[in-house]
């Protein structure tokens, strides 16, 4: 489950924001507000559907608005950065750029201390962690977020458990006052950072009210907040994909990295798929809906028998054939 930490400018709007994503209000505390929220998925409700199943299990976030607590931020998957929308356009864009350079300088800070313990240690924990960190630190001092760097699959591996901040996917929701038309108002860009633009009150009306679709097109509105986030996110976060399940009374959606094998894909929904796993039957979902049914995919040959490495592709269908 991803974990979007909720920052932002003082009396901003992030509040009203994680209620307009949550459905649960806020506390007005200083302690951090958190909710989880199943996120909308059209195609897990297509095999739902098309399987006759009973049960939907969807992917889920965890909104943690983070308050004065900016270290928790470094515990977050995705950072959601919340900056009100001024009638001096450049506002947001500099609150933007201050809150980047505040993690970039962090960030330096952070390469800085782990070379020195390197170098005192005189060992590297891993190979070419200390290169790595060499070039890590050039990009920040070069005032560049490291979501910039292009990492290889190995390098991933070596900076994982470091709690980079300006590394981490960033989505800037830019809190309109109501009246403000979200399609008249642009942002000039920072370091490519997505920005949806919304009006947080009437959001959060609409979701407390439990409005649907007819609610929100009275006020010319298409998508919810929480399907715009979507949207943004699987954007902004690259390396995230979607591989479906459809096992027993249930159809299910599993968030994993790019680049994940079927066997590791396994061991997501159990270890004892992992341990006992003999093949991987896939067929996309694309397939599935063009054909109709799993019957005439794997009559037309489209239903595919694939060993541990395979490397799974969104919206890959999967069953797991395993011994226990």
């Amino acid at each position: 489950m991803l974990k979007l930490g909720i920052t932002g400018v003082p009396g901003g709007g992030k509040s009203t924001i994680f209620t307009a994503l949550t459905k649960k209000e806020a506390t007005y505390s200083s302690k951090p507000d958190i909710a989880v929220v199943s996120i909308p998925d059209e195609r897990l409700d297509y095999l739902a559907h098309m399987f006759q199943k009973e049960k939907v299990e969807y992917e889920a976030m965890e909104f943690i608005d983070v308050k004065g607590d900016k270290n928790l931020l470094k515990n977050m998957d995705v950072l959601l950065v919340v900056t009100p929308f001024f009638s001096n356009f450049n506002a947001p864009k500099d609150y933007l750029e201050e809150i980047e350079d505040e993690f970039i300088v962090e960030d330096i800070v952070l390469c800085e201390q782990r070379c020195k313990r390197i170098e005192k240690g005189g060992k590297e924990e891993v190979e070419g962690e200390l290169a790595l960190l060499g070039r890590l630190k050039t990009t920040l001092e070069e005032e560049k977020p490291l979501r910039s760097f292009e990492l290889q699959p190995r390098e991933s591996k070596i900076i994982k458990g470091f709690t980079f901040l300006s590394i981490k996917p960033c989505i800037c929701v830019l809190n309109l006052k109501e009246g403000t038309e979200e399609e008249s108002v642009t942002l000039p860009s920072v370091h490519s950072i997505p920005v949806i633009a919304v009006c947080g009150e009437l959001e959060k009306e609409i979701v407390l009210a439990g409005g649907g679709e007819e609610m929100r097109a009275e006020f010319g509105l298409v998508h919810s907040l929480i399907q715009r986030l979507k949207d943004a996110l699987y954007g902004a976060k690259k390396n995230i994909i979607t591989f479906y399940t459809v096992v027993g009374k249930e159809a299910r959606a599993w968030n994993i990295e790019r680049g994940t094998s079927a066997i590791e894909s396994a061991a997501k929904i159990h270890s004892d798929i992992s341990h006992g796993f003999i093949k991987a039957e896939v067929v996309p979902f694309d397939v599935l809906k063009e054909t109709g049914s799993f019957n005439e995919a794997k009559h037309r040959g489209k239903v595919r028998l694939e060993g541990k490495e395979y490397e799974v592709v969104d919206g890959d269908v999967i069953e797991f054939r395993f011994n226990v």
